[in-house]
Formats: C-alpha cells, sequence, structure tokens
C-alpha cells in the first residue's frame, strides 16, 4: 500500500524557468493527500466512454474505469506517435469532444492542438486549457496531464481544507459539475478576504505538471504524474462539497 506515514523531510521550494515558486506548504498538502487516495483509485474513479467510438480501432480490454482510462492514455499516445497528421487529429479530437464532452473548438483550433508545437500551445495561458491538456496529455502523457475544472478546484481545496496559511490558488475553468462552481465561489471569495496569490495564467500549467511529476516521485511504487491527476479529477465532487460544509456560511447568502 502507499498510504504510509507522511514523508516530513523537507521539500525545498524550487523555482522553473518561468520564476514561478511552488511554495513547500502546498506541495506538501497535495502530496499527503494524493498518497492518502492513491490506492482507491479503483473504486473512486468511474470515468465512462463509450469504448466504441475511440478512433484508429483502438479498444480497451481492462475492467475497471480507472484501468480503462488509464490504458487509454497510453493506447492514445501510442497512436499518436504512429499516426499520420489526420489519425493524430482524430485523436486528439475525439479525446477533447467524445471523451471530455467539449464540443466548442472549431477545426482550425482543434488542429492546433493536435499538432501544433508545445510552445505555440503553451503560450495560450489558460485560455481553452480543459481542451488543449487533453491533447497535449495524448501527445507526451509522461509529460502532460489533464488540467480542468475538477482538478483546478481539488488542487485549492486540499490547500484551504489543509489550513495552508500561504496557498497559492490555481485558475477557476467553466464546470458542469454541480459542486464545482459552488465551491469555486468558496475559494474566490476566501482569496478576496485574506489576500491569497494566483498561481500566475501563463505558467499554470507548467507549474501544475512539474507539481504532479514531483508528487508522483515522491510516492513512488510505480505511480504517474497521471495517477495523481487521476486522484485529482475522481475526488472533485467530495472536495468541493467538504469545502462547502466547511466555509459556505462565509458568503453570507445561498451558494
Amino acid at each position: 500500500m502507499s498510504g504510509k506515514g507522511f514523508d516530513r523531510r523537507c521539500y525545498i521550494d524550487f523555482q522553473i524557468r518561468t520564476s514561478i515558486i511552488i511554495k513547500a506548504s502546498m506541495y506538501n498538502a497535495i502530496l499527503r493527500y494524493a498518497r492518502e487516495n492513491i490506492d482507491g483509485l479503483r473504486e473512486s474513479y468511474d470515468w465512462k466512454f463509450k469504448e466504441e467510438t475511440v478512433p484508429c480501432g483502438i479498444r480497451v480490454a481492462d475492467e475497471s474505469w480507472y484501468e480503462k482510462n488509464l490504458t487509454l492514455k497510453a493506447l492514445l499516445n501510442a497512436a499518436w506517435l504512429e499516426g499520420s497528421s489526420e489519425e493524430r487529429y482524430q485523436l486528439c479530437f475525439w479525446y477533447i469532444r467524445d471523451w471530455g464532452g467539449i464540443r466548442t473548438n472549431s477545426e482550425e483550433t482543434s488542429r492546433l492542438y493536435a499538432a501544433g508545437s508545445e510552445e505555440s500551445i503553451l503560450a495560450r495561458g489558460v485560455k481553452g486549457i480543459a481542451s488543449w491538456s487533453k491533447a497535449l496529455t495524448v501527445r507526451n502523457p509522461k509529460k502532460f496531464a489533464i488540467f480542468d475544472a475538477r482538478t483546478s478546484i481539488s488542487l485549492n481545496a486540499i490547500q484551504l481544507l489543509s489550513n495552508v496559511s500561504d496557498p497559492m490558488i490555481f485558475p477557476h475553468l467553466p464546470s458542469r459539475n454541480s459542486s464545482v462552481p459552488k465551491a469555486q465561489k468558496i475559494v474566490a471569495l476566501l482569496q478576496r478576504q485574506r489576500q491569497y496569490k494566483e498561481v500566475d495564467h501563463s505558467s499554470c500549467y507548467m507549474v501544475y505538471n512539474k507539481l504532479l511529476l514531483d508528487i508522483a516521485a515522491a510516492i513512488g511504487e510505480g505511480f504517474t504524474n497521471q495517477q495523481v491527476e487521476m486522484v485529482l479529477f475522481a475526488q472533485a465532487a467530495k472536495l468541493s462539497d467538504d469545502l462547502i460544509s466547511r466555509h459556505g456560511g462565509i458568503t453570507g447568502t445561498a451558494i
């Protein structure tokens, strides 16, 4: 089991090429939460997709939806690496639209996400990040992971519920989940009241990926950045509800 006692070794604040610092307090809180929940992914992660619609003949034989989704990422990446430009487009387009339910991207934008340079995509900041982070995950899951409303609120909620004194707030993104928008309002209000700092939008995704890779390495036992992301994704509704339960009254109005 990976849920061992918290690793209290000092995690030194580090600085990446964007000059954004990841606070040790944030890292420690998220590492602790990931360690406590990563072994339960088989039960907690239940995102479903229509297996017969996956392009390029990809079929997934695993039993649980957690295993199906983990295998799917690897198979999509293998197909993208070997695929033609049109097949690469189909793979990323399917993962964004059919798997992710995002249907607002134009063909031109989708083709950029599927084949454009990493630099040109990352330069978009957080614009379209819920879409293009999926495409980058298809392209290189060892380096990139999905960043969306669920992973963002989980990162924020973990810090606030853990009483991190100097949390770094990740941007709020549109969500179809009923609890996430309510929790986002609470985070925004607490941020205004307590002057919490926000992760810079221009480097948010790079900070996020570095955080996930470091947490996976600290947990060890073969876990990857993808499984850390899946913990954040799977626990978003519960974390949102916990945050609402603790802080819902601060607004003074119904949320």
